[in-house]
């Protein structure tokens, strides 16, 4: 079997992640929020140079760039929306390039890996390159996947952006 399943799954998940991406890069962020579970988890441990391949992030409950649940995401949509996110006046360009390495299924429950690359452009002279992958746990239910987990792990020890306000 594929790292990737069945051709049919595949083609789900992708359509899935198709739709996500198009929901941030069109700034739709409450829509969005919507592909998230009440209870979700959405997180990003600080990583730190390590003498293996894969680096080292921290540990459940550590120190995180991100560590969100549903209400914070919506706290985080609606100061982008306020005046008070001076750092989004004018808003980012940001182009999201996600790649599904790896999905495996566990009853109703999808683990999928997936390679991340997001472009931020701001302004004239500022451009972010982030890299990494994250770990998605989807849940279907009758209206399609919704996302009850999310790990992001960067490939950056020291984020260089002056800010952090792109979505992952």
């Amino acid at each position: 079997m594929s790292p990737l399943g069945s051709p049919l799954l595949f083609f789900k998940v992708r359509e899935f992640i198709a739709h996500e991406t198009r929901l941030l890069q069109e700034g739709r962020f409450e829509e969005w929020l919507e592909l998230f579970s009440s209870g979700v988890r959405y997180w990003m441990p600080i990583t730190s140079v390590s003498d293996t391949r894969a680096g080292s992030e921290s540990a459940t409950g550590a120190l995180a760039l991100y560590d969100d649940t549903f209400a914070t995401l919506k706290l985080r949509i609606e100061r982008l929306r306020s005046r008070h996110a001076w750092t989004e006046i004018p808003p980012s360009r940001v182009r999201y390039f996600i790649e599904p390495y790896s999905i495996e299924q566990a009853g109703s429950e999808l683990k999928v890996a997936s390679n991340v690359m997001v472009r931020q452009c701001r302004l004239q002279k500022e451009d972010h390159l982030f890299t990494g992958y994250r770990e998605d746990v989807l849940v279907e239910g009758p209206t399609g996947y919704t996302i009850s987990e999310r790990r992001i792990v960067m490939d950056e020890v020291v984020i260089q952006a002056k800010n952090l306000t792109v979505f992952f």
